[in-house]
């Protein structure tokens, strides 16, 4: 369901330089999912090519600091963190800059855990800037999503979106009282980005071919660093393959072979991945999407530029330790211009 929320909330982008933009965030978040292909090469801190045993060692020891990761993630009371993103994509240069803000608390009927969010991000371009809002609040099942293209030049008005909110709870049961007719719900609360949803999605489409530990710049601050690849399987569904399900180590690795197929992939794909986590905190710290290939695009200014580099930075982590107002995880109807809970319901049929 959170990648139907995430193509609803960016479906009103007009200006063709954000919506480049939000093609590229939503590849980086809605790859197809597939199971771990095992064998591709593994590769020590001087790039030298490593066996089959320590490729294993390579994916245990990070999937253990994921799972790590996203499990203090899911079960904090609350985290708040800021967010700065860089992006070079197929010849522009965009920044930007937001907030994230997740709160949980136990549901006393279901004992299952409930998360309200905030997320809010502005993207800022050469001559406009796109910006994002979404709230969710758990516990009463609502979400409230905004898009607004902002002008920097005086010459041109600001685009007002609607603040939309969906009602999951209606959501929820048109899909039970029909389970065949519509697509299944992994969960009533996915929202947009949640930081532990952007960690799961890296390891399952991402092998990974580089572990190790690094200080942070500066600091004696410890932090785990992982490079890696995407998969095979999940390349060859994006690039409509028949054989995506039948990719495997036997067939393809991490060869010249491979790495040619990669290059010729759609622009806003990323191919190659390097992130690190705060030792201590468990918190990602760093997250950089890009292409690894020689292929360059010609700047705004001429200039060469990469075909595609993605960098989302986390900085001001605070967890389980945030204070929050309780209005920041609700919208008041009077504010909101349009209810989309049966037009999204209607999204969700098969």
């Amino acid at each position: 369901m959170w990648n139907k929320i995430f193509f609803w909330t960016v479906k009103e982008v007009k200006c063709a330089k954000c919506a480049a933009v939000f093609a590229v965030i939503i590849t980086l978040l809605l790859l197809s999912r597939g199971e771990f292909t095992s064998g591709l090469l593994a590769q020590d801190s001087a790039g030298n090519t490593n066996s089959d045993s320590q490729t294993v060692s390579v994916r245990q020891a990070v999937n253990l600091i994921l799972d790590n990761s996203i499990f203090k993630l899911r079960n904090s009371r609350n985290y708040a963190v800021d967010i700065r993103t860089q992006a070079d994509i197929c010849g522009q240069t965009f920044n930007g800059k937001g907030i994230y803000r997740q709160t949980s608390q136990i549901d006393s009927m279901t004992g299952k855990r409930t998360y309200s969010v905030r997320w809010e991000m502005e993207y800022f371009m050469e001559e406009c800037s796109q910006y994002s809002l979404q709230v969710l609040n758990g516990e009463r099942k609502k979400l409230w999503t905004q898009n607004e293209r902002r002008s920097i030049r005086p010459d041109q008005k600001t685009e007002y979106g609607d603040l939309e909110v969906i009602d999951l709870n209606e959501v929820l049961r048109a899909v039970s009282s029909d389970p065949q007719a519509y697509q299944p719900i992994a969960s009533p609360w996915f929202s947009v980005f949640h930081v532990d949803q952007l960690l799961e999605g890296i390891r399952q489409n991402f092998s990974f071919t580089i572990a190790g530990i690094t200080n942070y710049p500066g600091t004696r601050r410890a932090l785990y660093r992982v490079q890696g690849v995407l998969k095979p399987e999940i390349a060859f569904k994006i690039n409509n393959r028949k054989n995506a399900g039948e990719a495997n180590s036997n067939v393809i690795s991490m060869n010249e072979e491979y790495l040619c197929f990669l290059s010729q992939l759609a622009d806003e794909v990323p191919t190659h991945i390097e992130f690190f986590i705060d030792k201590e905190l468990e918190f990602p710290v760093y997250v950089h999407f890009f292409r690894k290939d020689d292929e360059q695009n010609e700047g705004i200014n001429g200039e060469t530029a990469p075909r595609l580099r993605f960098v989302i930075s986390f900085e001001n982590t605070y967890l389980n330790n945030a204070t929050f107002r309780s209005e920041e995880f609700e919208i008041m109807p009077e504010n909101v211009t349009k209810d989309s809970t049966e037009n999204f319901i209607q999204s969700l049929k098969k």
